[in-house]
């Protein structure tokens, strides 16, 4: 009987350390570089044709901290950056410099996340909903034309649904996260110009975008996270 009541306490111990409990913390970062080039060669006869298709840079990086209000509850705020990089005319080299869209943006993203443990506090699944507020700011070179096109997005206003999101947990303290797609929702007013002084020409627009992605199982967004209690 002793033994009995021994195995129960440890098990329902067990239970009680796999749950994030109220008040514990957290901090996580994520990094995120992709870039990559496109070969192809076409052969017609005795010719043959090789095009090299540079793949846009992209870099992102973020950081979030977590609040459980109740137990495997957690409320979170992430800021975010990335940078994205895209070369135009890449088939004459010595414009590749001075050809390319560069744009920079920021994040700030309030989210709430549910933990529901698969493997008793080694894998959890880790559905996200989030509201994200934002802005981008990048410019456009053309040097055959010596045009230059100044481009801002003010706001962008995003909402999401991680819905094939999972952490892998080395030791209580520490876990790693990824998450392999989700439904998504952005709209955004984009604002830019062409030229300058009386050749000046302001553009304005607003658009929409809803996606669904589960897609990203050989792309997923991975992160390394922190715990405090």
């Amino acid at each position: 009987m002793k033994k009995i009541l021994l195995f129960v306490a440890a098990m329902f111990a067990g239970v009680s350390m796999s749950a994030r409990l109220k008040g514990d913390m957290s901090i996580s970062g994520n990094f995120l570089f992709d870039t990559g080039k496109t070969v192809a060669t076409t052969k017609a006869g005795s010719t043959t044709n090789t095009d090299k298709t540079p793949q846009p840079l992209q870099f992102g990086a973020g950081v979030s901290f977590g609040y459980f209000v109740a137990e495997n509850c957690e409320i979170n705020l992430g800021l975010g950056y990335d940078l994205t990089r895209k070369w135009l005319n890449y088939e004459d080299t010595d414009a590749n410099k001075k050809h390319y869209d560069f744009t920079n943006g920021f994040s700030l993203t309030p989210g709430f996340k549910y933990y529901v443990s698969l493997v008793d506090d080694v894998f959890y699944y880790t559905p996200n909903v989030y509201l994200g507020l934002g802005f981008n700011f990048g410019k456009t070179h053309t040097s055959d034309t010596e045009t230059t096109k100044k481009e801002n997005l003010p706001f962008v206003f995003s909402a999401g649904l991680d819905v094939a999101s999972f952490e892998i947990k080395p030791s209580y303290n520490v876990g790693i996260t990824f998450s392999l797609g989700g439904i998504y929702y952005t709209n955004s007013t984009v604002k830019y110009e062409i030229g300058s002084g009386d050749n000046l020409i302001k553009f304005k627009s607003t658009e929409s975008n809803f996606n669904i992605s589960l897609d990203d199982f050989f792309t997923p967004k991975i992160g390394v996270k922190f715990y405090f209690f």
